[in-house]
């Protein structure tokens, strides 16, 4: 992590004022992490900056990575809980601090305090979040500053084998079709396919696939969620085989949404992944779809 903390120096070079001491701290710098940094380093400097800005008088910004594991109850209903560590990026400021009232409606869209403020700026850091398979955490008071707490799973066996054995998750620009009636769960899955490099094409509806693959031609890879009630997921793979689609799908299947049985399934090339998944599983898994690598056990 040492090297996205030293990019994100330099990126605050000239943007913090004499007046506001700057401290950055990596507790294990050599720790592996799969992540998309370009992304992350925007939300930290996002973060940087509006604390800059809390601290008109000056002050202290510390921003720090650390490993940590969260205590029993700590996620919220709806969070995906993974076991095992994090990593923990903590972007924190001595300003002026928010109330109870501000800290409510933080992450609504163009909520801000700002004069000039757009209030996306916090909503795109959530969903770079979320896109990680991670969570945010703030507390704040008026006059006792703001703290930033960005929870990430750490992949422990690519953590321990080290980063020269970490598998390359980086797509080459493949066309992924991603299908699900959950909007949370497309906009997760087109956020984070499309932050790695591939081209997504989001559709809420089997039927809606068919059409956008009557319009732009067979994608390389297909990520359909097996809980679909309008147009099921049996079928729209029956129906996607029948546009001449042979290559891979990657099902995703939850404890009351199994995936259909095998002989409902025209293509041999089903990965099932189950829900919730992590990032780093979802990356692996379409590497894998794709024949770029076997994804870690």
């Amino acid at each position: 992590m040492g090297d996205l903390l030293d990019a994100l120096g330099l990126l605050l070079q000239g943007s913090v004022p004499r007046t506001v001491r700057l401290r950055v701290d990596a507790a294990d710098p050599e720790t592996a992490f799969e992540g998309n940094h370009t992304e992350l380093q925007q939300c930290l400097l996002n973060l940087c900056l509006n604390a800059i800005q809390a601290m008109p008088d000056g002050g202290e910004l510390r921003v720090e990575a650390a490993r940590a594991t969260p205590p029993p109850g700590f996620f919220l209903d709806g969070e995906e809980a993974q076991q095992g560590p994090y990593l923990r990026l903590t972007v924190a400021d001595t300003g002026m601090g928010m109330d109870e009232a501000v800290q409510a409606r933080l992450f609504e869209p163009f909520f801000t305090t700002k004069a000039n403020g757009t209030g996306l700026g916090l909503v795109s850091c959530k969903r770079i979040v979320d896109s990680h398979g991670g969570v945010m955490r703030m507390d704040s008071a008026p006059g006792e500053g703001t703290r930033f707490h960005l929870y990430l799973p750490l992949d422990v066996q690519a953590d321990e084998a080290g980063a020269d054995e970490v598998p390359c998750l980086q797509g080459e620009a493949e066309r992924v079709l991603a299908v699900a009636e959950e909007a949370a769960l497309l906009s997760l899955l087109s956020d984070t396919l499309d932050a790695w490099g591939y081209q997504v094409h989001a559709s809420q509806s089997g039927t809606a696939a068919l059409q956008w693959i009557e319009a732009g031609g067979l994608p390389d890879l297909v990520v359909l969620d097996a809980d679909m009630s309008l147009f099921t997921a049996e079928r729209t793979l029956a129906a996607l085989a029948g546009r001449g689609y042979a290559g891979a799908v990657i099902m995703l299947a939850g404890a009351d949404t199994p995936p259909p049985p095998a002989t409902a399934v025209p293509s041999p090339r089903v990965h099932v992944l189950d829900k919730p998944f992590g990032t780093g599983r979802l990356l692996r898994c379409v590497r894998q779809a794709l024949g770029r690598g076997a994804p870690r056990k």
